[in-house]
């Protein structure tokens, strides 16, 4: 369960994630009071939990490219393992942007794990926002 964010892989990852996303859409809508809630929240020194709904592959990317956007600092992800396609190139980008691929079984959620729990709790400690898939 290595990752770390660097520099090199968030810059990859959006520059990647933004020539991807002006040839596959049209457009993305972002509830932009959503967003500026989110940096209110983390300015005030709260710990902030990201769970988004649908779960696909592309989150990721579609996620840390909007908060990139808005100014946000890119967040550590935690993913499982299982559940994400192992594609050489694209893992390196996740792994350098902060993916983390926890190990649970399929039905498992994040928090019965206890080294899971540990992670997130560590990670809430030190960075302020973290993302769960």
């Amino acid at each position: 369960m290595h990752s770390e964010i660097t520099q090199w892989g968030v810059r990859s990852t959006i520059w990647y994630s933004n020539k991807l996303l002006r040839l596959s859409l049209s457009g993305l809508h972002v509830n932009q009071k959503s967003v500026q809630k989110v940096k209110n929240l983390i300015c005030e020194k709260n710990c902030v939990v990201l769970l988004p709904f649908y779960k696909s592959y592309a989150d990721f990317f579609i996620m840390n490219y909007v908060l990139h956007h808005y100014g946000i600092d890119t967040p550590f992800t935690f993913g499982n393992l299982e559940d994400s396609p192992r594609i050489s190139i694209t893992d390196k980008w996740m792994i350098k942007a902060g993916y983390v691929r926890s190990v649970r079984k399929h039905d498992q959620n994040l928090q019965s794990s206890y080294v899971n729990s540990a992670l997130l709790k560590e990670m809430l400690e030190h960075s302020r926002m973290t993302t769960v898939f």
